[in-house]
C-alpha cells in the first residue's frame, strides 16, 4: 500500500493507522453508556479518514479558507470548536484513569508556576514517580495538517507527535524540580508520540494491579481513541456552521 501510494497525505495516512494502538478503537465494544459508541456520521467520518476516501463536496470553511473533498481542513482550523471539546474529553478521561488506579488528581490546576502562570493540564495530589507528583499536558496535533506531512509524518508515524512533546517539555521544563513531567501528544489518526504511549501504558498497569483487570491498557487505549475519532468528526462538521446545510456538503 505504502509503495502505491501515490501522495505524501497517503503515506501518512497509512503509516498513521498502522502505527502501534492507533487502531484499538476498532476493537471497542459499542457500549453507548461508557462512551465507546460512535453515531452513525461519526463512524462514517471516522472510515472516511481511514481510507482517504471523499468525505464532503469542496466549500468553504466559516473561517475563510477552503475545504477539499478530504474535509481534513477541520482538523487542523484553529476556529473549530471540536478541538476544545475534544482535549477537555481526553483530559477527562486521563483523570478518571489516574482515579482508577487510586492516584488523585486536578484538572486545569492554578498556582504551579508564579513566574510565568502557565499551568499544565492536571496534576497528581500525591507523588508520582522519583518521589514528585506528576504533571500532564495533552495535545492533538493533525497527522494530515500540510506542514505535518511534508516534513514528518509521510516519513514516519507518531513523528508529529513527538515533537509536540518535546515542545510540551520546554513549555514546563521550570517544573521539573517539583513535578514528574509528562507531555501526551496523540495524533488526529491515533499515532501515540513515545511520552504518551509509555505513559498510558503506565497507567494501564496501575489499574490492573488495583482492579485485577488484565486488560485495563487495552480498554483504555480504546476508550481514548473512541474519544479522538468523536473529536476528529466534530472538528470535519463543524467547517460548516449551519447545520441544515450539512446534508448538501457532506456524504452522510
Amino acid at each position: 500500500l505504502l509503495s502505491s501510494a501515490e501522495s505524501k497525505a497517503d503515506k501518512a495516512r497509512l503509516r498513521a493507522i498502522a502505527s502501534p494502538h492507533s487502531s484499538d478503537w476498532l476493537n471497542a465494544v459499542p457500549v453507548a453508556s461508557l462512551g465507546l459508541k460512535l453515531s452513525d456520521s461519526n463512524i462514517r467520518i471516522a472510515c472516511g479518514l481511514r481510507l482517504g476516501s471523499p468525505l464532503c463536496h469542496t466549500h468553504l470553511c466559516h473561517c475563510g479558507k477552503r475545504v477539499d473533498e478530504s474535509g481534513t481542513h477541520g482538523l487542523s482550523c484553529q476556529r473549530s470548536i471540536g478541538r476544545l471539546a475534544r482535549h477537555d474529553h481526553i483530559n477527562k478521561l486521563i483523570k478518571e484513569a489516574l482515579g482508577s488506579a487510586e492516584i488523585t488528581s486536578r484538572l486545569e490546576p492554578k498556582g504551579t508556576s508564579i513566574q510565568d502562570r502557565k499551568r499544565p493540564d492536571g496534576i497528581s495530589y500525591f507523588p508520582f514517580k522519583n518521589g514528585r507528583c506528576l504533571a500532564w499536558d495533552y495535545t492533538c496535533p493533525d497527522t494530515l495538517a500540510r506542514s505535518h506531512i511534508k516534513k514528518f509524518t509521510s516519513t514516519q508515524a507518531g513523528k508529529a507527535a513527538a515533537r509536540a512533546e518535546d515542545g510540551k517539555l520546554k513549555k514546563y521544563r521550570h517544573l521539573n524540580n517539583d513535578y514528574y513531567v509528562v507531555p501526551i501528544g496523540i495524533e488526529t489518526l491515533g499515532s501515540f508520540g513515545p511520552h504518551a504511549l509509555d505513559f498510558i501504558k503506565d497507567i494501564g498497569h496501575r489499574i490492573a494491579e488495583s482492579t485485577g483487570e488484565k486488560k485495563s491498557t487495552s480498554y483504555l487505549m480504546q476508550t481514548i481513541g473512541m474519544a479522538i475519532q468523536r473529536g476528529n468528526s466534530s472538528c470535519i462538521l463543524e467547517t460548516v456552521l449551519d447545520s441544515k446545510k450539512l446534508d448538501g456538503v457532506y456524504y452522510l
